[in-house]
């Protein structure tokens, strides 16, 4: 039934007994607007319509960037990140821009960003900028500091956990290559694109004592050199994915079948004030349930980076491959990450309030997660060393998803207990977002 707020379901009973003949209903003239002549008063409704002659005019793409057709909120987590905010889309849809807040879930921190994306050609050029925390868990680490002063001065060896964290602000802008391979009944698609960034470290400081790469300013000194300091990082950036899933129905949370990819390589150039190398692989892989509507699915991926323990002004970009939730990971030079997932739908409430809220579904996916993290340049250097690293986790999620202010796009929120085997740890956690390929 359509009405003044829409479309809307109803339901009748099914009675031919009640029916009309269509003998009854026809009529000698019968056309679609009668209704509204008949609404206005008068046959000549058309006769008001004023006859104006409007001038062309140049339209001016860069000044109507500000002129959305179309903006909305947008929350998405893909296991690494967990980005809110508000986009919005010109009236030719040919300029996307986005402001929010992006959340790194490893890191525990987060950074605003905005995003300014020109797709009136091809390739796409698209450009960002971010500003936020950063930080890199150390770990544990002995260090002798002196109590007292004077005579009574002793030099004693304490234990504390050495974080170091540092501000970040960083340019981006590139070119990025949508392609469309869609031939049959799945949705394949492919992106590339190369990105030029310059990053600005400042602030950076130590949790023991607040200074930066030396801990203490006592002596004795422990001088961290393979780490970065303040200073300015310009990179090369480079993605490549390739998603091909099966198309679904409403009622299917993932793909029966499908496969998706994610590639990225970062590399400091010449001109920077430090090194740093990052490349990272993921692959994503959907199957059939046990039942209807069910899924198995899990992701493979691989990270390799470079700490250069040696030479030393070391960046360290951000993790960029999903790791075991519910438990603290360090970070490694190579990090081998897995997990395995089953998705299935509890609940179909369809319970609206008002036009404020409507839960379409609940559904609950249980995980167990492994990585494996290994130095394996540091254990050259260091044989005494602890140089690897292994983590398990297992737990559930309950989901729910819903619609907001009737809004088409479907947003989602619940709640997930993790289990760590390994490290040993027990995290109940609330979730908001989507994770949708």
């Amino acid at each position: 039934n359509q009405g003044r707020n829409g479309m809307d379901v109803v339901k009748m009973p099914f009675d031919p007994s009640i029916w009309k003949p269509i003998e009854q209903v026809r009529v000698a003239s019968f056309n679609t607007y009668d209704h509204l002549v008949e609404q206005e008063g008068h046959s000549h409704i058309l006769d008001s319509i004023s006859n104006t002659t409007y001038s062309p005019k140049r339209y001016h793409k860069i000044t109507r960037m500000l002129n959305p057709h179309s903006w909305g909120a947008y929350v998405n987590n893909d296991l690494t990140r967990v980005n809110i905010g508000i986009t919005s889309q010109d009236i030719l849809s040919t300029t996307q821009i986005k402001a929010g807040y992006d959340y790194d879930v490893q890191e525990r921190t987060g950074a605003w960003k905005a995003t300014v994306s020109m797709q009136a050609l091809y390739p796409i050029v698209d450009f960002s900028y971010s500003q936020g925390k950063r930080n890199s868990p150390y770990g544990l680490i002995e260090y002798e500091k002196i109590n007292g002063s004077g005579a009574s001065a002793d030099t004693v060896t304490t234990t504390g956990n050495l974080v170091f964290d540092w501000d970040e602000r960083t340019f981006e802008g590139g070119l990025r290559i949508p392609l469309n391979l869609t031939i049959s009944r799945f949705f394949t698609s492919a992106s590339i694109s190369n990105y030029l960034s310059q990053t600005t470290v400042t602030n950076f400081t130590n949790s023991i004592d607040g200074n930066g790469r030396l801990i203490t300013d006592q002596y004795p000194q422990y001088f961290f050199r393979s780490l970065q300091d303040n200073g300015s990082l310009v990179s090369n950036v480079f993605n490549l994915s390739f998603s091909n899933l099966l198309k679904r129905s409403a009622r299917n949370i993932n793909s029966k079948w499908g496969q998706v990819l994610f590639l990225n390589a970062q590399n400091a150039l010449s001109s920077s004030d430090f090194s740093a190398r990052n490349f990272s692989f993921t692959g994503y892989l959907f199957f059939p349930g046990l039942m209807k509507h069910h899924s198995f699915w899990g992701y493979w991926a691989f990270q390799s980076s470079d700490f250069n323990w040696q030479r030393g002004d070391s960046y360290l970009f951000r993790n960029k491959i999903p790791l075991p939730r519910g438990i603290s990971v360090a970070r490694w030079e190579k990090m081998y990450s897995m997990s395995g997932n089953y998705t299935l739908p509890v609940w179909y409430p369809d319970m609206a309030v008002g036009p404020l809220l409507n839960v379409k579904r609940v559904r609950f996916n249980g995980f167990a997660d492994y990585a494996f993290g290994d130095n394996p340049e540091l254990r050259s250097l260091a044989p005494d060393r602890t140089t690897t690293g292994t983590y398990l986790s297992v737990g559930g999620e309950l989901k729910f998803d819903i619609n907001i202010f009737r809004f088409l796009p479907e947003l989602d929120f619940g709640f997930r207990y993790s289990y760590g085997i390994q490290p040993s740890a027990s995290v109940f956690e609330f979730l908001l977002g989507t994770f949708n390929f």
